[in-house]
């Protein structure tokens, strides 16, 4: 992500939101104050950067240095595995009890993305940090269950999830490290891994051909397949079954960075640099693509009856289609004085009328159905602002709160 350090901060006022006291898991903060610390390049963009790396001044993930990026932006400054700054990665801190207090920050490290099991009983959360990159709570009681290593490289995993049966847990992220007579390389394989989601023991690791990261790794919903996509080359389907390669879609255009199912399981929703595309399940032909979006990070979702599409549009955009991505609304994310078109990385469905996204500053905007205005269209309901970069985020199975992950851990929040 390509993106000016010195941009302030965007502060939202109380009439769109309100500045929340925050403390939890060794860090007290209060939401809304102080600037976003700069990145260091890569996935998730930033400030100055993203994900930290080993020297991390652009390059392929894991070298020592590089003045490009694969996928990233022309002049390799800021985009997918690009980046001009940043610091050495270092372990996350402890987080061994989760507040869910809603607004409270858990200081768990730099979050990329979060999970909730089919029944609400534990999350599941990715880092990006150097040692273990996998940590599962137990929400009943916040208790930490297990943590794992998904990978080797420092700049660790992007994405997560459950199986609809909840027995498994899928981590997509940054492909192993290897030094051969004091060479460093990465092989480009071996980037998403599969766990048993109530004991933490590795399931398999999956052969991928994604380049040097995967960023998406989803479940169908009937629970037979799972796909896989991220830097290059394809997106792919395997059996849970035997974990062989079921289908392969070839996408060598740009980065995927999301992958959603229809509810139905026969479509599925890839999103990309200004792109995002609608396959079929079955032979994987494309059925319609959504075009002019913003060439950074974004993600697609159907809602819950599969009707609508949300997805990031445009520059501070973000769009309501319908089920054959025909737009029916769009609408402008929040901007500050010096923040005119905000990077917007995420965005969900909480139940079927409201959605919710986040941006690569830290404010995060739920937009719901308002009954006063046209049928189906959607208003501006809250805003929240993080002290940190947001990232990934997941609406808990209830449909009554959501969860985000960024730059400043985790945090539960109530629409």
């Amino acid at each position: 992500m390509n993106t000016n350090s010195s941009r302030a901060f965007l502060l939202l006022s109380a009439a769109v939101g309100s500045v929340i006291a925050a403390s939890g898991c060794g860090r007290d903060t209060l939401i809304g104050i102080g600037p976003p610390e700069p990145g260091s390049g890569g996935i998730h963009g930033g400030t100055g950067g993203g994900h930290p790396g080993p020297i991390s001044s652009g390059g392929v993930v894991g070298t020592p240095a590089g003045s490009g990026g694969v996928g990233g932006t022309p002049a390799g400054s800021g985009g997918i595995d690009g980046g001009t700054g940043g610091t050495p990665a270092t372990p996350p801190p402890a987080c061994p009890i989760l507040t869910m207090v809603p607004g409270q920050l858990n200081d768990c490290g730099r979050t990329s993305g979060v999970a909730y099991s089919p029944d609400g009983t534990l999350l599941a959360a990715v880092t990006e940090a150097a040692s273990s990159q996998l940590h599962v709570w137990r929400l009943t009681d916040g208790q930490l269950m297990y943590e794992r290593s998904v990978t080797n490289d420092p700049s660790g995993a992007y994405g997560v999830s459950f199986s609809p049966d909840g027995k498994l847990i899928a981590t997509a992220g940054n492909n192993p490290i290897s030094v051969v007579n004091g060479i460093t390389s990465q092989t480009g394989t071996d980037t998403v891994v599969v766990w048993d989601a109530a004991s933490g023991a590795h399931v398999a690791t999956l052969p991928t051909h994604d380049s040097v990261y995967s960023t998406a790794a989803v479940f169908s919903p009937d629970g037979t397949r799972l796909v896989t996509a991220g830097a290059a080359n394809a997106i792919e389907f395997w059996n849970v079954a035997d974990w062989t390669l079921a289908m392969t879609i070839p996408y060598t255009t740009y980065s995927i960075y999301a992958l959603h199912f229809s509810p139905d399981g026969q479509r599925l929703l890839a999103s990309s640099a200004a792109v995002d595309t609608i396959f079929n399940v079955a032979d994987g032909s494309m059925v319609a693509q959504i075009s002019g979006l913003v060439f950074e990070m974004n993600e697609a979702s159907y809602s819950p009856d599969g009707q609508r599409i949300f997805t990031i549009g445009g520059p501070g955009q973000l769009q309501i289609l319908d089920a054959s991505a025909m737009t029916l609304q769009l609408m402008t994310f929040s901007t500050g004085p010096s923040a005119p078109l905000p990077y917007i990385g995420h965005g969900i469905w909480i139940g079927n009328d409201s959605v919710v996204a986040d941006d690569f500053f830290g404010t995060i905007e739920e937009w719901s159905k308002d009954a006063s205005q046209q049928a189906g269209s959607f208003s501006l309901a809250h805003a929240w602002s993080m002290p940190d970069q947001a990232l990934g985020m997941a609406a808990a199975p209830d449909g009554k709160s959501f969860v985000v992950g960024g730059g400043f851990g985790i945090t539960f929040l109530t629409p």
